[in-house]
């Protein structure tokens, strides 16, 4: 377990620089990129969505939603999950928020959202 919290504190690290920096075509390459790892059958996505959701409340900054899904995905695709980060957005009032999904299951949030938001992309 370990090594997924070293994994997915320096993944919410990344995801938060390329944020910062505004380069959003930069995480979807990032996670479109990410070598598989030999480790499918280690750990359970819910041990990774934990192990991601612990380091946020560590982390040193506030973590935004979509760092945290970029972050959990990046690290789902890395034990060998189909993850997508999706990102959608409500009219009035605006709000947007990011969950991760595998299979079309929503994993790190709640499985009611699509019924709250419009999907705008999927990565």
């Amino acid at each position: 377990m370990t090594l997924l919290y070293l994994r997915a504190f320096w993944l919410l690290q990344r995801a938060e620089r390329m944020i910062r920096r505004g380069d959003f075509e930069g995480l979807r390459g990032f996670l479109r990129d990410l070598p598989r790892s030999p480790r499918m059958g280690i750990y359970s996505i819910k041990q990774v969505c934990r192990s991601v959701d612990i380091v946020c409340v560590f982390y040193m900054r506030r973590v935004l939603c979509l760092q945290r899904s970029v972050a959990t995905a990046a690290l789902l695709r890395w034990c060998s999950f189909r993850a997508e980060v999706v990102i959608a957005a409500q009219p009035l009032p605006f709000k947007s928020h990011a969950w991760v999904e595998v299979d079309g299951a929503i994993v790190n949030d709640k499985s009611y959202l699509p019924t709250i938001y419009g999907e705008l992309d999927r990565f």
